[in-house]
């Protein structure tokens, strides 16, 4: 949980991997309940065998966006006002389980989302949590901005 606490501060990308049963997702509860729900908001995904329009189905429903707020109705991203005013009164960290089943599609969308302000905000923290195969793919050179 430090290295999560640590994550929180600095508000980036974190990933966490082990093999199966090692309690990855036992930290995660331990650190969301640590968590001062007036100082901060946490959301948990485990569905990561999702499609990149389900993905953002779940984004918006997150951020409080309406569905029909889809990538291409929204400039920039879907709820990328949203994810501005959430920064401002409680930051998101928005952790992802079994992260080793997400497609490229939505790898490459978190890049982008993760970049939005020109990469000089991080308006959210993102926690990325699976098995050790999610190592090698974000070693896979269409990630290394993620890897990084």
């Amino acid at each position: 949980t430090n290295r999560l606490n640590y994550l929180k501060d600095i508000r980036g990308i974190g990933v966490f991997t082990a093999r199966p049963g090692m309690g990855k997702s036992y930290a995660l509860r331990c650190f969301a309940a640590s968590l001062n729900p007036s100082l901060f908001h946490m959301e948990y995904l485990c569905l990561s065998t999702i499609s990149v329009a389900d993905f953002y189905k779940q984004l918006c429903f997150i951020l409080g966006v309406p569905e029909k707020a889809a990538k291409p109705d929204v400039q920039g991203y879907p709820g990328t006002d949203h994810l501005s005013l959430q920064e401002k009164r409680q930051p998101l960290l928005l952790a992802i389980d079994e992260a080793q089943y997400l497609n490229t599609g939505i790898l490459n969308d978190i890049k982008m989302l993760m970049n939005y302000g020109y990469d000089s905000v991080n308006y959210f923290t993102l926690i990325l949590c699976g098995e050790s195969h999610l190592n090698d793919t974000l070693r896979k050179p269409v990630h290394e901005a993620l890897r990084q």
